[in-house]
């Protein structure tokens, strides 16, 4: 089986991808610069999806970016909170960046298995 895209032609990042082996994408990009997002996927057994939405924040000069992800197969689970902070996108700036935080939930499906966590902070500069 080939791959098969179909996009929308509104000059945003939507579409839906199927993949040779059957997996489906559907990505949804909206708002100011794109900062309302949703994805969703499915590939045989394993289901992964993520929604994030932009907020103006601090009278319209910062995005606040909250976003929840999720994945699911039959031998673990990924549970995924993050924060983002970045300039807001009408906001002239020399250098664009993105300060973000998230927490990570791993979970195995054997009973012996521990509980992972994990706290990330990141900042980046983008160009």
């Amino acid at each position: 089986m080939g791959s098969a895209t179909v996009a929308t032609t509104d000059n945003d990042d939507s579409g839906l991808v199927i993949d040779e082996s059957g997996g489906i994408s559907v990505t949804e990009a909206m708002g100011t610069a794109n900062t309302d997002t949703y994805t969703v996927m499915l590939d045989g057994q394993n289901f992964a999806a993520e929604l994030a939405y932009g907020f103006p924040a601090h009278h319209h000069q910062l995005t606040l970016i909250p976003a929840v992800a999720l994945a699911l197969a039959p031998a673990h689970r990924n549970y995924t909170l993050l924060w983002s902070l970045a300039p807001y996108p009408d906001q002239p700036q020399l250098e664009p960046w993105q300060l973000s935080l998230a927490g990570e939930r791993q979970e195995q499906n054997t009973a012996t298995s521990p509980v992972d966590h994990s706290l990330k902070l990141r900042f980046s500069l983008l160009f």
